[in-house]
């Protein structure tokens, strides 16, 4: 079947600026596998430009030790025998694979000829690709280019499979996409992954698909492969505009910066301001190794919506990076659209209607950062929202959840610890997209635990900044998690369509043992709540020694009973002494939790705001089986389920948790 790219582009000249030596393996007989068979007169023609080496296994060592670029022409298929120095190449310079899944099967040298080894990513995590299958195809495909890979200009590929690669780490992304009859992608045939961080910034590219030899013979195939090793030769590019404001009054202009980071020659940037495909103001400036700038757009923005910021890094006349982000000038009225999410016994509601919500958990397609903040930096790209929520959209998607998952010291004010004004705007720009596609939001203040949080780590830049003990129990925790939730819901209470979720996993656990049931942090405030609770439940030692099995003089008093230690509340068939003290352990820890839950939403009332407010479920527990966390005791307007990894049971994950008077959500 052949695959047609609709638009029309001017072809760019080849230029070699920018290619160091490429070192193509190539061995007469060697084992073609996911992939047509390449010759290498083919090979030749299409890396004419470049004045590429062909080695075989024996020179491979020598002439990679000067080479910049590795090209793999035999799809999964490559040198096993060579792979100590192919592994040593990778750590600093740059890949090409055509066809098939990168690295995927490993080839021997086996006397006179070849052995082919068994399938495996044990080679391929360490291009950041842990997975790789065969995309199902059910209708006609059309390649389309990504708007970052203006590069790239062929109009077809001929693929007869197309290969999904899960990468992670670097920015690894698709260039080109196979799309459908209604724009939707489904695979990219074409993907690349920059890594720019520890060592020599390094790009690898492949060409994940099956195509017959006389496609890659074709004007097409040549083309899509010189083009290819073109962007590969490059190297790892790392190129971010981080916006002050992400949302903006009619008449500012846009603030920030732009970051680069590459290992190439020097280059132009070019900074483009665009209002849908009108050109507003240009910028272009020197790149070298690396480049930190004030972003210096003048232009006021007066209409309202959605503009575009483009960087475009080139050699000449040759365009061979790109990222594009974007900004929102605040429209009247947008955020007051949309209906509240309302809820029943059963049931959601919309508009007085039954509502039944078809989302995900959204993690930006930015690749640079797949969290709600991207980079080191706040971050944020409205570009890639407004995109990705008019896909959902259009697939019937109608909620979306989101929230900070990650070093939230960064986004706080140093005194108050509010939230500080770009995390607000960024929220507010995220809202904007949303409205626009009519999406439900649900906001997530904390990832796991909200003390976990307020650690350091990469891109925070602060040390801790509050004191207390234990985040749920300890009045000084709690202040600085209250001041950080009521500074959001106070800027968004009116927003109808939006709610939150106070915890994505929430766990009541010692941070040394989290996802793992409920353990004691130990300090004095959470002993003091846990003698508390101990003495509301029994009344009097006697009472609770019995209860335990220990003599009363063992325990003395109330004011004297320590937190059980971690090996004491451990599950056990037998030979747990303490097995009672862990039940009442993992009660108490409950029973704070929700004290915990209640606490924030009556923080999140005293705005005035009606939004809905859940709080999620902890994915610790035994084996498959959740932790037992009784939370719709709590306040919550409905709870949560959090069996993702078990889909085929989504009935009964429907059925079994579900309490009266709540409607639960998986």
């Amino acid at each position: 079947m052949r695959l047609t790219y609709a638009f029309i582009f001017v072809l760019l000249i080849s230029v070699v600026q920018g290619f160091g030596k490429t070192v193509v393996f190539f061995e007469k007989g060697f084992p073609t596998v996911d992939n047509g068979e390449i010759s290498r007169t083919v090979l030749e023609r299409a890396f004419a430009p470049m004045n590429p080496v062909f080695v075989g296994l024996d020179s491979l060592s020598e002439k990679l030790a000067a080479g910049d670029l590795l090209v793999l022409p035999y799809g999964s298929a490559f040198p096993a025998d060579a792979w100590g120095v192919i592994g040593d190449h990778l750590r600093s310079d740059n890949l090409l694979v055509i066809g098939g899944r990168p690295l995927y099967v490993p080839v021997y040298r086996d006397g006179a000829g070849w052995r082919t080894g068994t399938p495996q990513n044990s080679y391929s995590r360490n291009i950041g690709i842990m997975y790789s299958y065969a995309a199902p195809q059910h209708g006609p495909w059309a390649l389309k280019w990504d708007v970052d890979a203006p590069f790239f200009h062929i109009k077809t590929i001929d693929a007869n499979r197309v290969f999904v690669n899960a990468g992670f780490g670097g920015s690894y992304r698709g260039l080109g996409f196979f799309v459908d009859a209604d724009g939707d992608r489904l695979a990219a045939p074409v993907a690349a992954n920059d890594m720019v961080y520890f060592g020599q910034p390094r790009r690898g590219v492949y060409l994940s698909f099956d195509a017959n030899p006389v496609y890659w013979a074709s004007k097409d195939g040549t083309e899509l492969i010189r083009e290819a090793a073109r962007y590969a030769s490059f190297g790892g590019v790392r190129v971010y505009l981080d916006m002050d404001n992400l949302s903006l009054d009619p008449g500012d202009h846009v603030t920030g910066s732009i970051d680069v980071l590459r290992g190439s020659e020097p280059a132009k940037l070019t900074l483009e301001l665009l209002l849908g495909s009108k050109l507003l103001e240009k910028r272009r400036m020197d790149c070298g190794s690396s480049l930190h700038e004030a972003i210096g757009l003048t232009q006021r923005l007066q209409k309202p919506g959605m503009y575009t910021v483009r960087a475009v890094l080139s050699m000449g006349d040759t365009v061979f990076d790109q990222y594009t982000s974007g900004v929102e000038v605040r429209q009247p009225g947008l955020l007051d659209s949309g209906q509240r999410l309302e809820t029943g016994d059963n049931y959601f509601r919309l508009g007085g209607k039954p509502y039944l919500p078809v989302g995900v958990n959204y993690f930006s397609t930015d690749p640079h950062g797949r969290a709600f903040f991207v980079g080191q930096s706040i971050g944020g790209n409205p570009f890639i929202w407004e995109r990705d929520f008019a896909d959902m959209e259009r697939n019937g998607l109608t909620m979306v959840r989101t929230g900070i998952w990650a070093n939230r010291l960064r986004y706080l004010e140093q005194v108050s610890g509010a939230s500080s004004q770009r995390l607000l705007n960024a929220i507010e720009a995220y809202l904007d997209a949303a409205a626009r596609h009519h999406m439900q939001v649900i906001f997530t203040f904390f990832a796991f635990n909200p003390g976990v949080e307020l650690q350091t780590g990469r891109g925070s830049g602060h040390e801790v900044m509050v004191g207390g003990s234990n985040p749920y129990v300890d009045p000084m925790s709690m202040n600085i998690e209250e001041t950080y939730v009521r500074s959001i819901v106070s800027r968004f209470k009116n927003v109808p369509f939006l709610s939150y979720d106070l915890i994505n996993e929430p766990s009541y656990s010692n941070i040394e043992h989290i996802w793992k049931g409920n353990s004691p942090s130990g300090g004095p405030a959470e002993t003091s709540a846990w003698q508390k609770w101990l003495e509301d439940r029994y009344g009097t030692i006697d009472s609770l020694a019995g209860v335990w099995h220990v003599p009363a003089a063992e325990l003395g008093s109330f004011d004297k009973v320590q937190l059980p230690d971690y090996n004491e509340i451990q599950q056990a068939r037998d030979n747990n002494a303490m097995s009672v003290r862990a039940v009442d352990y993992n009660l108490f820890a409950q029973h704070a939790f929700n004290d915990w839950t209640n606490n924030m939403i009556k923080t999140i009332r005293s705005t005035g705001s009606t939004q809905a407010v859940t709080v999620g479920q902890d994915e610790g527990g035994v084996t498959n089986r959740l932790l037992d966390q009784f939370i719709a005791e709590s306040d919550v307007t409905y709870t949560c389920n959090h069996t993702w990894w078990q889909d085929d049971a989504l009935l009964w994950d429907s059925v079994v948790p579900k309490t009266p008077e709540k409607p639960n959500l998986v």
